[in-house]
């Protein structure tokens, strides 16, 4: 039977990933091991020149993403996991541009730690698995962005009352440089790395190409392409990230919501 034989070779772990801005999902499909909802955005506040302070406030609607819909979602589906992501993304006017560097960093992390303790549970056990850094913009240096972020990566991620297990980064077109950068310098500490192909035009080939070779950038980590849902008209990139889940070469795939109104992924499975 040729149908149960292609089975076969696709039963595999597939990691999916799904960025929310509106609203909390309630189910998920189970052939996705893990699940990821990472909940946009913990912004920070800006001086009037512009200015990143490091303390951070969250963006998202508290009625909709509380600590008993993490809880209700986690318990139905152990396989998801729930993350928080620092930064903004494009048009959002959330930059990465911060004021003295070490004040930055401690005002940063405590900001943090108090939006991530909102989720903690009644036996104050925290619910968040992990961080996801997402600044779609970066007015500093690569240097000064690896230096930052790797800070408060690594006191995040070693402080024994959070459960911060992952942490993910969203490099882009624009600003892989930075991320880059951010990666080499703090390896041992991040895990997943979210791209987001937008608008892809070019062919298959050529798509190969570009994974691989971000593939040998971010050598230790899972490499994961992205793309915005729903596409635009005539948009290939849901394909070619389909494409490469299903030929084996990466190894799961994320969304980002186009609209600003994130949906639970309907379709996505229908292609796998």
């Amino acid at each position: 039977n040729t149908m149960s034989e292609k089975r076969s070779e696709i039963v595999r772990p597939i990691i999916y990933r799904e960025c929310l801005l509106k609203h909390f999902p309630t189910t998920v499909k189970s052939e996705y091991k893990p699940a990821d909802f990472i909940i946009g955005f913990a912004s920070e506040d800006y001086n009037p020149n512009g200015v990143g302070t490091g303390n951070f406030h969250p963006t998202w609607d508290p009625a909709s993403f509380t600590p008993e819909n993490v809880k209700k979602l986690k318990e139905t589906y152990p396989h998801v996991r729930v993350m928080i992501s620092i930064g903004g993304d494009m048009g959002s006017d959330s930059p990465f541009n911060p004021n003295e560097k070490q004040a930055w960093i401690v005002a940063a992390v405590n900001s943090l730690r108090e939006i991530i303790h909102i989720f903690d549970d009644d036996n104050q056990k925290n619910m968040i698995d992990g961080i996801d850094i997402h600044y779609d913009e970066i007015k500093s240096s690569a240097h000064d962005f690896s230096y930052c972020i790797g800070e408060v990566i690594k006191s995040l991620k070693s402080d024994r009352h959070l459960t911060i297990k992952v942490v993910s980064i969203a490099p882009g077109e624009y600003t892989q440089v930075y991320y880059y950068r951010l990666y080499i310098e703090n390896q041992n500490y991040i895990d997943l790395v979210d791209y987001l192909f937008t608008d892809w035009g070019c062919s298959m080939e050529d798509l190969v190409k570009l994974y691989k070779k971000l593939l040998a950038d971010y050598s230790h980590a899972a490499l994961l392409p992205g793309y915005l849902n729903p596409s635009f008209l005539g948009d290939k990139t849901k394909e070619a990230a389909l494409y490469l889940v299903t030929h084996n070469l990466a190894p799961g795939f994320f969304t980002y919501p186009a609209n600003d109104d994130s949906h639970v992924e309907e379709d996505a499975s229908k292609h796998i």
